[in-house]
């Protein structure tokens, strides 16, 4: 069975969608072709076609067209859609077609979510929202099956398409790709690293603060902090790199810029504490920092700011802390607590590979995901 596995915001290796999803597929005999409108690529890859295009200068209506065109040359059985622009580009590859094609929605997003409205200026904002939510719900209706990340993102289609057949799919790592390293944590140097947006809507300049006041605290303690990614816009930089520039001279920060999947993993495997500070507002309350399960995985602690969705999906207390992220002070108290008691430091390292090992990871998904999907492409 050919599966094509759409996007037009995503990498054509993308986490999910290809090491994930794809390999998956493939690995189950399927041939699994990764559509993507981020990339100049016709290449084959663990199995897996990738059909990639440079959308970006493209009008809509140009990138659907190219979109049609491709999944005309694979004739899927299904499609999985990673976003509301492919679902509706599938929807109308079906009518052209004539074919009895498949199409599921991978759920991970809010749609809208205050990042696609911020594209916009502030005045514009009430106006479009709900322009993107009916473009969204027309998507779902659509839509044959629902793939779901998370639970808070699952309600509205729950609720709205009661009957619809959906799977819930977390973001959990494979294990092959990440073996589990003992700590080398030695209390006299502490590894950190912030990777994604460069905002302080993101907690980028609340990590910033935390690592100043512990380097404050702790003068014998050397920091070594790699920042993995890229700022929001102008002013964010400007603001956020006086922070850094202001750091004590035993804190150490280096950039890098985006990383490929295997690439990102090599390159945080030596952290010791994984921090995420982001703001509690009400869209991140109910959405999931999916690389706590990566950073259980690797089998070391955490400290995030205390959310909804955190609360209700991960048993974050057995192997780290959820916080206020505006107590600088009492993050930092959390992060002393490591350095002054390493048995609680390798107790907590312990129980987050043992979660990873247990429940948080692929393989404990990963068969339901093709059961699903076979199913609703002979039903």
């Amino acid at each position: 069975m050919t599966v094509a596995l759409l996007t037009s915001r995503h990498i054509p290796e993308d986490d999910r969608l290809f090491h994930h999803l794809a390999v998956t597929l493939a690995g189950a005999g399927h041939d699994a072709v990764v559509i993507s409108g981020r990339g100049e690529e016709e290449v084959k890859k663990k199995g897996v076609r990738i059909r990639a295009f440079d959308g970006s200068s493209m009008h809509r209506r140009e990138r659907k067209e190219r979109v049609i065109r491709i999944l005309g040359e694979t004739a899927p059985a299904a499609v999985l859609c990673a976003d509301p622009f492919s679902v509706h580009a599938a929807y109308r590859y079906r009518k052209r077609s004539g074919g009895k094609v498949r199409i599921l929605y991978d759920i991970t997003e809010w749609y809208p979510s205050k990042k696609e409205l911020s594209r916009h200026a502030l005045f514009l904002r009430p106006l479009l929202f709900p322009v993107y939510l009916l473009y969204n719900l027309q998507a779902a209706a659509r839509s044959d099956a629902f793939l779901f990340g998370e639970w808070y993102k699952s309600r509205p289609y729950r609720i709205l398409f009661p009957r619809r057949e959906h799977l819930s799919l977390p973001y959990y790592p494979d294990l092959r790709y990440i073996p589990y390293t003992e700590p080398s944590f030695s209390g006299k140097m502490l590894r950190l690293t912030y990777n994604g947006k460069l905002s302080r809507e993101k907690g980028f300049g609340r990590f910033l603060d935390v690592v100043r006041m512990l380097a404050e605290r702790r003068p014998a303690l050397v920091i070594r902090v790699k920042v993995i990614g890229w700022y929001a816009d102008e002013r964010e930089k400007k603001i956020l790199e006086k922070k850094q520039a202001d750091m004590p001279g035993r804190v150490r920060i280096t950039h890098h810029p985006f990383l490929e999947y295997h690439e990102f993993l090599q390159m945080i495997r030596d952290v010791d504490l994984f921090f995420d500070l982001r703001r509690g507002d009400p869209e991140n309350q109910r959405c999931l920092p999916i690389r706590i399960f990566l950073y259980a995985a690797l089998g070391r602690p955490v400290i995030f700011t205390s959310l909804k969705a955190l609360r209700r999906e991960v048993e974050t207390a057995r192997f780290g802390r959820l916080v206020n992220p505006r107590d600088t002070a009492a993050v930092v108290r959390l992060v002393e607590e490591y350095l002054d008691d390493r048995q609680l430091y390798l107790a907590h390292c312990r129980e987050a590979r043992r979660l990873a090992e247990e429940r948080y990871n692929w393989s404990a998904v990963s068969g339901h995901f093709i059961t699903f999907l076979e199913k609703i492409t002979v039903s």
